[in-house]
């Protein structure tokens, strides 16, 4: 869950900007963000993406809820932030599971209230009053409001590029996690190097990724698997791991698993016999020199 530090870095840069943004007669200015609804994978999102697209992981960052079918609505007057989410009738546990409840909700999340979900849109009619400003993340975010006290104001444009500007500077509970997703990325890239010679299809290299990165704690990738033997590997966003290795020298593994909403992104690029062929070795070696010259660059792996 997000450090406590993590979310008042959030909160005062909310506040400061609606001050400086407030005129006079304008009741309190709210920002609402909703979750993905249904499905906790974003349907805009390519086959095997995790829930770390741009909507979901500001969500995450403000409520800390990675549950579906939620919203978090933030009073910047007030400087309260309130979690909404969804209410499971009980008569479908058995088929569907549940979510946790508010009472649990609160206990682990750093979070002012938690309330069911079917009671934001009265909220919203309670607290927006004639002249208010509504800030939403996406525009297909807007809630669908029955009725409101007068003419309300719907921002899409300015709260994304406040949530970025919070979000540059990490704190120390977010470096552990993008730390710990990368110590998972890194095991299993270990872990397909060792097996690579007995493989035969790109396909056991993305399942080895996988596999692995679930059975050490990451559920989730951060972006779909790339496993590009040969001629693939010249597709930068090549998703159809399905085929032969047999024949090809090389094979670049773009991959990189997901914790807790943060993400890693590690690649690789490998003799399949595990050695490089002079040319490959000059090529990689080139490579290696140019971007070691660039900052902020990666080195290419030998």
């Amino acid at each position: 869950m997000p450090a406590k530090s993590q979310l008042s870095s959030a909160r005062s840069m909310a506040s400061s900007s609606s001050r400086a943004r407030r005129t006079n007669s304008t009741r309190i200015p709210i920002w609402a963000l909703s979750s993905v609804s249904g499905d906790s994978t974003p349907s805009c999102s390519p086959p095997g993406r995790s829930r770390s697209d741009t909507r979901c992981s500001s969500f995450y960052y403000l409520s800390g809820a990675n549950f579906a079918g939620c919203a978090v609505t933030y009073d910047i007057a007030r400087d309260y932030l309130t979690l909404w989410i969804p209410y499971t009738d009980p008569r479908t546990k058995l088929w569907y599971g549940t979510t946790p409840s508010i009472e649990e909700t609160k206990a682990r999340v750093d979070i002012d209230d938690v309330r069911h979900i079917n009671g934001l849109d009265r909220f919203l009619y309670l607290a927006l009053g004639p002249g208010s400003t509504l800030f939403v993340l996406h525009p297909e975010q807007t809630p669908k409001l029955q009725s409101t006290k007068g003419a309300l104001h719907i921002d899409t444009a300015r709260l994304r590029p406040a949530m970025d500007s919070a979000r540059v500077i990490k704190t120390d509970y977010e470096v552990a996690m993008i730390r710990r997703a990368n110590a998972v990325s890194s095991g299993a890239h270990r872990a397909i190097l060792s097996r690579l010679k007995r493989l035969a299809n790109e396909r056991e290299i993305d399942a080895i990724f996988r596999g692995f990165s679930q059975a050490h704690g990451a559920k989730y990738q951060a972006y779909p698997v790339i496993a590009g033997a040969g001629v693939n590997a010249g597709t930068l966003h090549y998703w159809q791991n399905d085929q032969p290795l047999e024949g090809r020298q090389l094979v670049c593994i773009d991959a990189g698993a997901e914790w807790d909403c943060y993400a890693s992104d590690v690649t690789r690029t490998i003799p399949i016999n595990g050695k490089f062929t002079p040319e490959a070795k000059a090529i990689c070696r080139f490579l290696e020199s140019g971007c070691g010259a660039l900052p902020g660059k990666g080195q290419v792996a030998n």
